[in-house]
């Protein structure tokens, strides 16, 4: 059943899940990634699902018109930059980069999904995509993703490549993708 989580517990599933994430290890050391999926997690809605009492598989969905703020998430920078400084002008570049692939008209954005590692492949991560496809009913939904593997597991529900880039040079690719609004 999912159920709506705080930002701390998606945090630590989201860093499991990314610990191997090509792009996000580019621009930060493994020990920052919670830290910087714990900035990310502030904005949104947060849903997971739990197996056996516990957090296994969580997502974070940015509604149309939300943008992160900046002032949420300034402590979590706050403490990145005094981790490790050369993060953050590579984490603003990407962001930037990133953000040019958003599409111009009202959309969704999954910012974030991840299951833990143990539980990947046992439809935990569909089960968190189905109802935030259906609450974006009739709207575009867009995502980028830094796994070449989720790009053929994205297009299971719809979504298209809009772009291939490299969010700083020399990272790894990242890919848009886009799903058009789908009436339910």
């Amino acid at each position: 059943m999912i159920e709506r989580v705080d930002a701390a517990e998606a945090a630590a599933v989201l860093a499991a899940a990314f610990l191997d994430d090509p792009v996000l290890t580019y621009l930060v050391r493994p020990r920052d990634v919670r830290l910087v999926l714990g900035a990310l997690c502030l904005e949104g809605i947060a849903e997971g699902v739990r197996v056996d009492g516990r957090l296994a598989a969580a997502s974070v969905w940015l509604p149309p018109g939300a943008h992160p703020s900046s002032l949420r998430q300034l402590p979590s920078w706050a403490r990145l930059a005094a981790r490790n400084p050369r993060a953050i002008p590579r984490l603003l570049r990407a962001g930037r980069t990133l953000d040019a692939l958003h599409p111009d008209e009202p959309h969704w954005f999954l910012s974030l999904l991840g299951v833990l590692p143990e539980l990947q492949g046992t439809g935990l991560g569909s089960a968190l995509v189905r109802p935030g496809l259906e609450r974006a009913a009739g709207h575009v939904v867009h995502l980028d993703t830094g796994r070449p593997e989720n790009v053929p597991w994205y297009r299971r529900f719809g979504f298209e490549v809009t772009a291939e880039v490299q969010a700083v040079p020399g990272a790894p690719p990242s890919w848009g993708m886009r799903r058009n609004g789908v009436d339910r």
